[in-house]
């Protein structure tokens, strides 16, 4: 008699096109959520570090090739520097020194889409109907975004990881009865051989290769548990593997084990990423909700499994949950590994609902518009992953990296955190950034500094330390601005949207303080950076910061950064008088500003002087062009007005 659930060939088809539709779409995914500008500043140091490998490519030693001294100034730490990402530098500044950020994005996509493909073959091969699997490894994709396009060694990482989970699963495969055939044999001895090797690679991409001892752990006991239980009790539990298999598997262990531990470096952070540090799940928060979701769809999923449960799938699920919730930052791990876990368990009922080829493509139909909506959504949104070829300058400040360079500083340096990494690429070895990554008593005072500077604080960090110079971070406002004016030890020698620079009055410092002769240092291109923070200072800032710009232009009508800042600032006010004034005094020493041609044009055309402002918005454009379709729409919005 025939099997009526069987589907009649018309019916397979649509599955097979659908399966497709889904597979393409989320590979689409992958690759949107990957290809971000450059946010994460720990890529300027691993850039860093890479560059200095690949300078040193001639020496025969490993060791050899590795920086010799530590990147950045740390207070109290004499602890030699410990480079055990060193391979994953090295493939970053490659793809760097190949095609710039654009061939460091490259890489991070095609890391995700190897990560998706491993994922999605890892849960077919296992029974997961694709369908069912697509949505999940996109979830499980976009949940572990910061870590895929974080473009540092973690991708590596992850890629790694992937790849030992889809070996595993392979070697696991059933086999028939549990007896040993060619086909399974052959497939335990390729697994056999690409684990240990890809181990010895993957110990030098990053420190935490460790984790593949646990996974084969897991493959190997979950196996064994199996094997006992289903004599004893007259389960089907899964992995069935034969006893030879088993041996295979054993062996690789042991393999494995001696490639990690061979690398001097692999206990540096053997628990990460399983547990970094605690850091509790926080549930109600948007990775909370997900990771709430998985864990019950994936003790649904087991629940309907029974006696036919996967123990191999089982553990790893379950430790991964754990220490997910335990250390959040290890969520990723649980994420990428459960999504085909949860995909397999569930397979099974989605299967027998979807059983019809118009069921099953509209079930395709719905994966693909939410796939295709979580990359619209990821995209489109405005966050740290700003989609898109480049860096992102919000999170690298090229104009304190020039200022830096050109000019001198003596003493030791306090950076914000923030800024370590980008100052590490961008002036190293002329000057060694700070950064405090131990938990000494000093590192701890300079964290609590960080987070609520004062300037009392300030004065004993930097007395005690023999810093010299800082640079921090323009939400530090308020706190430079007080430090100036309650001593003249310190003061102010740049300011842009991004930073600020303060300096030690030390001789040291004669010249580049006298390079500045006014105290709030603007710049010449900081004007418009300036005015486009004001109404987002305090008002304690504003006036302090306004009464040093009045302060620095009555001491020199020549001050041409300190009237084009007080340009823009008297625009907020409408006051159109004052800055008609301020204008003229800029353009009287750079005629070749456009802003401040085009902030003419603006003040002229409130006071109704049409022919005036037509005049200035055409000497900006003919200045900067980029200027020409923005004073066009000011002209019309203008005139349409009256």
């Amino acid at each position: 008699m025939e099997d009526k659930s069987k589907l009649p060939n018309d019916g397979e088809k649509v599955r097979r096109f659908a399966a497709r539709l889904c597979l393409l779409t989320v590979l689409a995914a992958a690759a949107a959520f990957s290809y971000v500008r450059i946010w994460n500043p720990d890529f300027w140091f691993h850039l860093k570090v890479g560059e200095i490998i690949y300078s040193n490519a001639a020496d025969s030693s490993i060791s050899s090739k590795l920086p010799t001294q530590s990147l950045f100034y740390t207070p109290g730490s004499s602890n030699a520097p410990i480079y055990d990402q060193w391979l994953g530098d090295l493939y970053l500044y490659a793809a760097y020194e190949k095609s710039g950020i654009h061939g460091v994005q490259k890489l991070s996509v095609a890391i995700s889409l190897f990560i998706c493909f491993a994922l999605f073959f890892a849960a077919r091969n296992g029974g997961a109907d694709p369908i069912l699997a697509t949505p999940l490894i996109a979830a499980s994709l976009l949940i572990s975004r910061y870590k895929l396009a974080g473009h540092t060694p973690d991708m590596f990482f992850y890629l790694f990881l992937v790849l030992l989970f889809y070996l595993l699963n392979q070697m696991l495969k059933s086999d028939d009865n549990g007896d040993a055939n060619a086909k399974s044999l052959k497939r335990a001895l390729q697994a056999a051989f690409i684990i240990p090797v890809a181990q010895v690679i993957w110990v030098n991409f990053h420190h935490t290769a460790a984790i593949s001892i646990f996974l084969i752990s897991a493959a190997l006991f979950g196996s064994i548990f199996a094997f006992v239980l289903n004599v004893k009790c007259s389960f089907s539990l899964q992995p069935s593997i034969s006893s030879l298999t088993l041996k295979i598997l054993g062996v690789t262990l042991l393999i494995t084990i001696v490639a990690t531990v061979l690398n001097p470096n692999w206990f540096h952070a053997y628990s990460i990423p399983l547990i970094s540090r605690i850091e509790y799940m926080p549930l109600s928060s948007p990775l909370g909700i997900a990771y709430f979701s998985f864990v019950v769809l994936g003790l649904f999923g087991f629940i309907i499994s029974g006696k036919s449960i996967n123990l191999f799938h089982l553990i790893v699920f379950f430790v991964s949950g754990i220490f997910a919730f335990i250390a959040r930052e290890s969520a990723p791990v649980f994420f990428l590994l459960s999504a085909p876990i949860i995909s397999i368990t569930l397979s099974a009922p989605f299967k027998m609902f979807f059983k019809t080829g118009a069921l099953y493509f509209a079930s395709a139909v719905v994966s693909i518009c939410v796939i295709a909506l979580s990359i619209f959504c990821a995209v489109t949104r405005s966050d740290s992953f700003v989609w898109g070829n480049s860096n992102n300058d919000v999170f690298y400040p090229e104009s304190v990296v020039e200022f830096l360079n050109a000019n001198d500083f003596a003493g030791n340096m306090y950076n914000s955190s923030a800024f370590s990494g980008p100052l590490a690429w961008g002036i190293y070895p002329k000057q060694t950034p700070f950064l405090c990554n131990n938990s000494s008593n000093v590192c701890k005072d300079f964290v609590s500094f960080e987070v609520n500077p004062s300037p009392s604080q300030w004065l004993i960090l930097s007395n005690d330390n023999k810093i010299d110079f800082a640079v921090l971070n323009i939400e530090n406002a308020d706190f430079a601005l007080k430090l100036t004016e309650s001593t003249n030890d310190w003061k102010i020698v740049f300011w842009d949207s991004s930073a600020i620079i303060i300096v030690r009055n030390i001789p040291a410092h004669n010249k580049l303080l006298s390079a500045y002769s006014f105290k709030i240092a603007l710049t010449p291109s900081a004007a418009i950076e300036v005015s486009s923070n004001w109404e987002n200072l305090s008002p304690e800032t504003r006036l302090l910061l306004l009464v040093e710009l009045e302060r620095a232009f009555n001491a020199s009508n020549r001050n041409s950064p300190a009237a084009s800042a007080l340009a823009m600032i008297m625009k907020y006010d409408k006051n159109w008088n004052r800055v008609l004034a301020f204008c003229n005094v800029a353009l009287s020493q750079d005629n070749k500003d456009a802003a401040m041609h085009a902030l003419m044009g603006e003040a002229l055309l409130a006071k109704g002087d049409m022919d005036g402002a037509s005049k200035s918005f055409n000497i900006a454009a003919d200045i900067d062009p980029s200027y020409k379709n923005l004073l066009n729409s000011i002209i019309m919005r203008n005139t349409s007005s009256e």
